[in-house]
């Protein structure tokens, strides 16, 4: 679909604004979790069910997604993606039972899988030659889609109550999904009818992808950022409490560091990628801040504790060079589909087990060393993944005939 000139900077907007949404879904319950327990009975069990959710969602729902778009260009699947997460907080907003509750988060989440997907190919197709730019600012604005809930969202539930500290994202969400349907009305040429239209010759590229050394790299590298990202926002303060001494309110401080510094490398990374061969290299240097911060840990967590949790959330911040990569190794919109949808399927999967295992080793030792010896052993993965990213090799090269080029 081509954008007249005069609308250009609307489809960037509205590509910011769905990011933006796709994280609301997410971080709009924690801030007023007590004012759940209280209006709606939703205890810590439901809680718990709540907080496994989003990787879980996402990683099925990415797996989904290619199958929609053979029916829907990417514009219409991202206007209903919105529509999605919109319907998610309306049902959350007047939920009247724990379980009418669980069920709005699985559809806001439906939708936000689905967005996660469609965000590479729709920077790749309407700003084909700003990839680094766009994957770094859509990124940052996830991270703004995280932070804000948890700012406003308990001076709302106490001045208007908990539904309408839920529905406000919902208003938002409208607010994008409308952005959406101008871009649709305003298309200068009609939207592809679906997945084979971006390219026929890989009308069904779903089962090649499993073969694609390149696929696999990218892969492992997002798998590896999920898993430590969301073990550390499960357990960095018990980390730091009971290695380094810290209180409880310092640990909390840090953790909010932890969060922080990954914003640098989300914006950095994919310019950086955009401008250079050898990705290898970047994924080198997370590799080295990551291994450097779990060692500061385990030998020295009394010095340069800032230093150690910040290196931590530099190296485990792969989301955003990963998402760009997405772009930069593939020659074809199906082929950025593909592989957003695989990438994420395998990253998403296997980063819910991540605080799982971690949490997991811990009550079987009774300590935290075994613990982070086993992320610091992990992230050798990320040297596999710089071998291969080493050179600039494409997804389609490797999945297709040699006949066909």
């Amino acid at each position: 679909m081509r954008i007249p000139r005069p609308h250009h900077i609307a489809v960037g907007i509205a590509l910011l604004v769905a990011a933006f949404n796709s994280r609301t879904v997410i971080s709009a319950v924690a801030p007023i979790a007590d004012r759940l327990e209280a209006g709606l009975g939703l205890d810590t069990a439901g809680l718990s069910i709540i907080a496994t959710l989003p990787p879980l969602s996402f990683a099925v729902f990415a797996a989904a997604t290619p199958v929609l778009l053979r029916h829907s260009g990417l514009e219409r699947a991202m206007a209903l993606a919105l529509g999605s997460m919109v319907l998610g907080h309306l049902l959350r907003a007047i939920a009247w039972d724990p379980l009418s509750f669980i069920g709005g988060t699985v559809i806001g989440l439906a939708g936000v899988g689905v967005a996660n997907v469609l965000l590479p190919p729709l920077v790749r197709r309407h700003y084909g030659t700003r990839i680094g730019l766009l994957t770094g600012l859509y990124v940052t604005t996830q991270s703004l889609g995280t932070a804000l809930p948890a700012l406003v969202g308990v001076p709302v539930s106490d001045a208007a109550g908990w539904r309408v500290a839920m529905g406000l994202w919902a208003v938002l969400g409208a607010v994008g999904l409308v952005l959406w349907v101008v871009v649709l009305r305003r298309a200068s040429t009609p939207v592809a009818a679906g997945l084979a239209d971006l390219d026929p010759a890989l009308a069904r590229p779903v089962g090649r992808v499993w073969r694609a050394p390149v696929a696999w790299a990218i892969a492992g590298l997002f798998a590896l950022g999920a898993s430590h990202a969301y073990a550390m926002l499960s357990w960095l303060p018990a980390v730091l409490v009971g290695v380094a001494g810290v209180t409880p309110l310092q640990a909390g401080s840090l953790l909010a560091l932890f969060g922080a510094v990954g914003v640098i490398p989300a914006l950095l990374a994919p310019m950086l990628a955009a401008r250079i061969r050898n990705a290898g290299l970047i994924v080198a240097g997370g590799f080295v801040a990551l291994l450097g911060g779990y060692l500061g840990l385990l030998i020295a967590p009394g010095l340069l504790l800032v230093l150690w949790v910040a290196l931590v959330g530099v190296g485990a911040a792969f989301f955003a060079l990963c998402l760009a990569l997405v772009n930069l190794r593939t020659r074809t919109h199906a082929g950025t589909v593909v592989l957003s949808s695989f990438v994420q399927v395998v990253g998403y999967g296997v980063g819910s087990i991540g605080p799982l295992v971690f949490g997991l080793l811990h009550e079987s030792t009774g300590a935290w060393i075994v613990p982070l010896v086993a992320l610091a052993s992990s992230s050798v993965i990320a040297l596999g993944a710089a071998v291969v990213l080493r050179r600039p090799r494409f997804l389609e090269d490797e999945w297709l005939p040699r006949s066909s080029g």
